[in-house]
C-alpha cells in the first residue's frame, strides 16, 4: 500500500486512522501517508471532540506538503516507523498547533505561542 491520501484542494480530517506501508522509493519516490499538493490547497487535521486521528508511515513521512500546499495540524498522533520526521515540507508550508509526534518536530513548524515537550515516547 502506498499513500492513503494524496490530493489537492481543501481537505479537513476530523477523525480516523491512516497508515501507509511499503518501501521508500516505490512509485514516485516516497511512501508518505497523507500528502497535500498545489498552491492554494490546504489540509487541516483537527480531531473533533471524542474523535482521534492517528497517522502512521512505515517508512517515510506521516504528512507531507509539496508544490505550494499547506498543512495545518491541530492535533492527533503521528509516527514514522523509519528514520524520517513525521512532517515533511518539500515545497509549501506546515503549521503545528497541537498533536503528538514520535520524532522531534522542526521548530520552524511550531505555531507562535505553542511549545512541545517529550513525554511517554512522543513530543
Amino acid at each position: 500500500m502506498a499513500r492513503t491520501i494524496c490530493t489537492s484542494g481543501t481537505v479537513n480530517i476530523y477523525g480516523g486512522t491512516f497508515t501507509s506501508t511499503g518501501s521508500s522509493g516505490a512509485g514516485d519516490g516516497y511512501v508518505d501517508t497523507i500528502r497535500i499538493y498545489n498552491s492554494g490547497s490546504v489540509l487541516t487535521i483537527d480531531p473533533a471532540p471524542g474523535k482521534i486521528v492517528t497517522v502512521t508511515s512505515e517508512t517515510d513521512y506521516a504528512v507531507s506538503v509539496s508544490t505550494g500546499g499547506e498543512a495545518i495540524i491541530k492535533g492527533g498522533t503521528y509516527e514514522c516507523e523509519g528514520v524520517r520526521d513525521e512532517v515533511m515540507i518539500f515545497e509549501g508550508s506546515a503549521t503545528i498547533q497541537g498533536g503528538s509526534f514520535a520524532h522531534e518536530p522542526d521548530s520552524s513548524m511550531i505555531s507562535e505561542n505553542c511549545y512541545y515537550e517529550y513525554a511517554d515516547g512522543f513530543y
